[in-house]
């Protein structure tokens, strides 16, 4: 029995050690035996009770009691606790970054809708009216073709010259008195100019130069709202001023005016042309007929055949017969 105490004493001795140098390793200050936390004593096998401590100090000097402890270990200060396998129930997720609605994504710019139609026709051609040669300016005739890849279409009685110039028709709106060399002298008929690559549409319709009295003139015309807006949507405006119109011609039944010089407005509109502004326009070559125009008087005479004058509020009866004949029309105008 005496080397069975023996024995298990040896072994809480080595227990005891083991577990101060474990604590020193782990940083924790060293323990004493005695400074250890007792727990209850491990019973021997027998009918024969596990002494207790005094008992064991008596019989063996130096040796530990027979009891056997755990002690805590040190806490590893440098690790993080490991994540859990498994999301706990009940546990919200973590909220996702925000999304941008689609409605709000970046798009692809679009290029602007273009006017590209054009009236067959404006204001009533005059029978043996003058015309209108201009080109506006050659260097935006240049632009259009070499540059933006644009076409010019005449549209509503206007045709293009070989050079490029456009020629407008003398509308039945003119009111020029070649007598007194001043007045309105109408012109119908527009250019469009168009280019896609550049994204405009810009029309210029229905000219007038109107002639005054000191020899110069200003010349207005029906000109696109918008660079977009094609013959769609147009206003008057004055296009520009022409200093001195000079002495016309007059042949075959018209006076014609050649090569008047003449400057762009500071109204001239819409932005793309705008630019030209202040600057030199294509000369301007125009005519009218030489007569004065016909001024008519409609009238209407009511008469019984034979040749009775029916005057207004007359009476007249079913199977009379009655002549109305009329005079002063204007035969360009039926």
């Amino acid at each position: 029995m005496a080397e069975a105490r023996t024995l298990r004493g040896a072994l809480s001795v080595l227990i005891t050690a083991t577990l101060v140098l474990g604590g020193m390793a782990s940083g924790i200050p060293a323990a004493s035996a005695e400074e250890l936390p007792q727990g209850p004593a491990v019973v021997a096998s027998g009918d024969e009770a596990a002494p207790t401590g005094d008992q064991a100090g008596s019989a063996s000097a130096g040796v530990g009691s027979t009891e056997t402890k755990s002690q805590p270990g040190a806490p590893n200060e440098g690790a993080l606790p490991p994540a859990p396998a498994t999301k706990p129930a009940g546990e919200a997720s973590p909220p996702s970054a925000p999304q941008k609605p689609a409605a709000e994504q970046p798009s692809e710019p679009k290029a602007p809708a273009i006017a590209t139609s054009a009236p067959a026709s404006l204001e009533n051609i005059r029978n043996s009216g003058g015309n209108l040669n201009w080109g506006f300016k050659a260097s935006w005739r240049t632009y259009l073709s070499d540059w933006a890849s644009g076409t010019q279409t005449p549209f509503g009685g206007a045709t293009l010259n070989a050079d490029g110039t456009t020629r407008f028709p003398e509308s039945t709106a003119s009111t020029f008195d070649p007598v007194a060399g001043t007045g309105t002298i109408a012109y119908t008929g527009g250019v469009l100019w168009t280019s896609t690559a550049h994204g405009f549409s810009i029309a210029l319709q229905n000219p007038r130069v109107d002639v005054h009295g000191d020899g110069s003139a200003t010349v207005s015309a029906e000109s696109s709202t918008a660079d977009t807006a094609g013959a769609s949507s147009v206003a008057r405006i004055i296009v520009a001023t022409i200093p001195a119109v000079g002495t016309p011609a007059t042949a075959d039944g018209k006076i014609t005016w050649t090569g008047a010089n003449g400057t762009f407005a500071p109204s001239l509109a819409p932005s793309g042309i705008s630019r030209y502004s202040g600057q030199a326009t294509d000369p301007f070559t125009f005519s009218t007929p030489a007569a004065p125009a016909q001024v008519w008087a409609p009238k209407l005479a009511v008469s019984t055949v034979d040749g009775k004058a029916l005057a207004s509020g007359a009476t007249v009866y079913e199977g009379d017969e009655i002549v109305v004949r009329g005079s002063g029309f204007d035969p360009e105008a039926h």
